[in-house]
């Protein structure tokens, strides 16, 4: 449930909302209209007004399309398992590891500069197609990562089980 969800199950206007929580009622406007990204800090304090539960305070951040609400996540596991799925940032990052060289290092051989290789593994930014394929070899990829990080299948979720006997036929 998203913090709008929240609000509205609670029955609170966006004026009530966003005096508790110390914002404007502008900015919590846009959230809802999907104009605008909360802050992590805002988004928390909207959720601590709205007093979330745990899981509820994941989905919210899960909702956010931004490398900060990734982070904020990776930060605290709610559910104390394993975490979230791996990013293609997250494969660059064990590639480059297991070659035992710098982000400056990664960065000369593909020809970018060393705050590129960052962003990339921060999940900010993927390279171009060009730029994936040059940086798989210069790091060594195996062929099956070479496939994930160009055709981003890594990130799919498994196929669903049948749940019947004729789904298991087909």
């Amino acid at each position: 449930m998203t913090a709008l969800g929240l609000r509205t199950e609670r029955g609170w206007s966006l004026g009530q909302l966003a005096r508790q929580a110390g914002l404007s009622k502008a900015a919590l406007s846009q959230w809802e209209a999907g104009r605008r990204q909360p802050r992590v800090a805002e988004l928390e304090a909207v959720l601590d007004v709205l007093e979330a539960s745990p899981t509820q305070r994941a989905r919210a951040f899960a909702g956010i399309a931004a490398p900060r609400a990734v982070r904020h996540l990776r930060q605290k596991s709610v559910h104390g398992g394993l975490g979230p799925p791996p990013t293609a940032g997250d494969l660059l990052q064990a590639l480059r590891l297991r070659q035992g060289c710098t982000q400056a290092e990664a960065a000369a051989r593909v020809g970018v500069n060393d705050s590129s290789v960052a962003r990339w593994e921060r999940g900010e930014r993927l390279p171009s197609s060009e730029q994936m394929q040059a940086l798989c070899y210069a790091l060594g990829a195996r062929e099956e990562e070479l496939v994930a990080l160009t055709r981003g299948e890594f990130a799919r979720s498994l196929p669903e089980e049948p749940t019947t006997w004729e789904e298991k036929q087909a």
